[in-house]
Order: C-alpha cells, then sequence, then structure tokens
C-alpha cells in the first residue's frame, strides 16, 4: 500500500548528470532514476557516507534525520518508507574458507 517518490541529493557524488536520483517504491518495488521527479513527495538531502551507514545498519534513518545528516524538505514520511524498504548487508562473515 506505499506509493512515494522521494527526490534525493547525495551531496558527495560525483556524477555527469550530478548528484540528483529519483526513488519511487510502489506495489513493494523500489525503481531509481537520475534527476528528479517534477513532483515528490520529499527531497532527502545527505552524504554518500550516510547512505553507507545506513545500508550496513550502523545508522538508521530516524537517526539520520534527527541528528541533522539527512535533511528532509517535505514528508519525512515518505523518506522513512524508503530506506524502510531497503535490504540491510551484513558483511561481518568470511567470504572464502580454507
Amino acid at each position: 500500500g506505499v506509493e512515494v517518490t522521494v527526490n534525493m541529493d547525495i551531496g558527495d557524488t560525483v556524477a555527469a548528470d550530478g548528484p540528483a536520483w529519483k526513488v519511487t517504491v510502489s506495489n513493494r518495488a523500489m525503481s531509481t532514476s537520475r534527476g528528479h521527479a517534477d513532483s515528490a513527495d520529499a527531497t532527502a538531502t545527505f552524504d554518500r557516507s550516510v547512505l553507507v551507514e545506513i545500508g550496513s545498519a550502523e545508522l538508521t534513518i530516524d537517526d539520520a534525520i534527527a541528528g541533522g545528516r539527512v535533511v528532509v524538505d517535505g514528508d519525512a514520511d515518505a523518506v522513512r518508507a524508503v530506506f524502510g524498504h531497503l535490504d540491510v548487508f551484513m558483511s561481518m562473515f568470511p567470504v572464502v574458507e580454507p
């Protein structure tokens, strides 16, 4: 039942088209594309390091917003919905065993 569109500005990302991304969650599927949507539920601005910390479960989106590391213009619940659909990757396992 979640349908949200969030524009993201990832401040320290170097890309040919700039740091702007659009993330849409609809029917439990997430899609991304470069650039911003003309009408989005929110715009979130943050550094790439925040995305890495959230993806590795070192930081929650709520803590990032409360700490000012993610600045939200618009509906913060839309941003929470997007990050709530991300998988958490654990990197503390052996890749190759003897």
